[in-house]
């Protein structure tokens, strides 16, 4: 019983490890040089230019993976992780060397990231713990990354900083590369998992993957260019809701709640002050993410999830009219975002595997509040070094925004209430419906079509 519980303990701890390390990887894509030349201001700027569309690389990959998992059996996805770990220790030495343009190492770390987070993803989903640990570390690897503020010129980061700026680092990536290959071990023998097709449904959220991911994406930069338009942003706002609400109803059940509430908090989550933060926040922000992700599996309700996304953009506008800034203003709008975020997490919890890993990558996509912030220099970025400026620039424009996509999903969240079945089992029988249709349809003039007295479920 204590080797089962020490394994188990491992493949969390390892699942968790791997998310974080993904997510952190995705949004720390620069490291700003503290001796700027022509060269490297040059590079940076190409490689913030090149940061959406590698992040978008990165959420497709992510959930490819994710498919693709599905087929492996366990043994096969752990290492798979183990080498695309051992791909990320050689990125960084690449990295460190200089060997290679920073844009094209901003690509590859984005797709190892995704193929990290795609697999683990559905690796996990089959129990409570390791489901927990990939939702938890995923949510804490992209909220830290996003809250890592950009170096005031001349001055050099702060130790915590320098940590979350290096990512992936050698020893994390290294600890990874131990602890992925030790779980392939362990389950080599390990026979494959036979899904039903219902159980799995993996194209149905690569349909919604081509929906939504472009979307977010081609109206972000359109927020960035032209953006004060008025016109440019209802139809922006209208184009992102009608996408999620499509890109839901394609998923199955009721999954597709999770996937709107990472729109919404993909562009509220963006808008209030975190930056300056002190260091010691930062093991507070984990916390919080942790007791949201509590709260929500234990009270969890979707629509209160939509709720509280909300109050984040509503907090965001009144702190921007007030002129709020500073420290405690930061703190206290990490610590909701944080919070905000693992409640959306814990609330709307997903029952299909490749599901998860595609509402996290919806994260990977710079949202219409991030784009928003980068009009002055028509850049899709928090500032023209990539990362959140320690003085923002104060507009409305971004929370206001935030809150009419959060609105928006919740409507498609009741489309999606009124519109699909909550449980499996009755997604089963559905399925069971629609093979029966089938047959009938497709047989032939005069042929005597037996009926099952029930619908059967699919075959293994």
């Amino acid at each position: 019983m204590g080797v089962r519980r020490l394994r188990a303990g491992l493949e969390a701890g390892t699942v968790c490890l791997t998310a974080a390390l993904a997510g952190l990887t995705v949004m720390v894509p620069i490291d700003p040089l503290e001796d700027a030349t022509p060269q490297s201001v040059a590079s940076i700027d190409l490689a913030v230019f090149q940061v959406p569309r590698a992040t978008m690389a990165a959420a497709f990959v992510t959930i490819l993976a994710a498919v693709f998992a599905l087929m492996m059996r366990s043994a096969v996805a752990w290492a798979t992780i183990t080498l695309t770990g051992i791909a990320l220790l050689i990125d960084q030495l690449l990295w460190s060397s200089s060997i290679a343009a920073e844009a094209t190492l901003t690509y590859i770390d984005s797709a190892l990231a995704g193929v990290l987070m795609g697999v683990v993803g559905t690796l996990a989903w089959p129990r409570r713990a390791t489901a927990s640990g990939f939702l938890f570390g995923a949510m804490a690897g992209i909220l830290l990354g996003d809250f890592t503020p950009a170096p005031a010129p001349g001055e050099s980061p702060s130790p915590v900083d320098r940590l979350l700026l290096d990512a992936p680092s050698v020893g994390l990536s290294t600890v990874l590369v131990v602890a992925a290959g030790v779980c392939a071990f362990e389950h080599r023998r390990q026979p494959m998992t036979v899904r039903r097709l219902v159980d799995v449904v993996p194209l149905r959220s690569i349909l919604a993957a081509g929906i939504i991911f472009p979307t977010i994406l081609l109206t972000s930069e359109w927020f960035a260019r032209d953006g004060r338009d008025l016109s440019v942003l209802t139809v922006g706002v209208l184009v992102i809701v009608v996408a999620a609400t499509v890109a839901a109803l394609f998923l199955p059940g009721r999954d597709g709640l999770l996937l709107l509430l990472m729109v919404a908090f993909a562009a509220a989550g963006s808008t209030p002050v975190t930056v300056p933060r002190p260091d010691w926040v930062v093991p507070l922000f984990v916390a919080a993410i942790g007791l949201g992700l509590y709260v929500g599996y234990r009270r969890g309700l979707p629509l209160v999830a939509a709720a509280l996304t909300a109050v984040l953009a509503v907090a965001s506008v009144l702190a921007v009219a007030a002129g709020v800034h500073g420290e405690v203003p930061a703190v206290v709008g990490g610590l909701a975002v944080a919070f905000v975020g693992g409640y959306c997490l814990g609330a709307a919890t997903p029952l299909f595997p490749t599901v998860p890993p595609l509402c996290i990558a919806v994260l990977f996509v710079p949202s219409a509040a991030v784009a928003l912030w980068g009009r002055d220099f028509e850049r899709v970025a928090y500032s023209p070094g990539w990362y959140r400026p320690t003085e923002p620039v104060r507009a409305l424009a971004p929370g206001l925004v935030a809150l009419a996509i959060t609105a928006g999903c919740t409507v498609g969240m009741l489309l999606v209430y009124r519109l699909r079945p909550n449980t499996k089992e009755a997604i089963r029988r559905r399925w069971a419906r629609i093979r029966e249709t089938a047959v009938t349809t497709s047989a032939l003039p005069g042929a005597v079509v037996v009926r099952p007295s029930r619908p059967e479920p699919p075959p293994a």
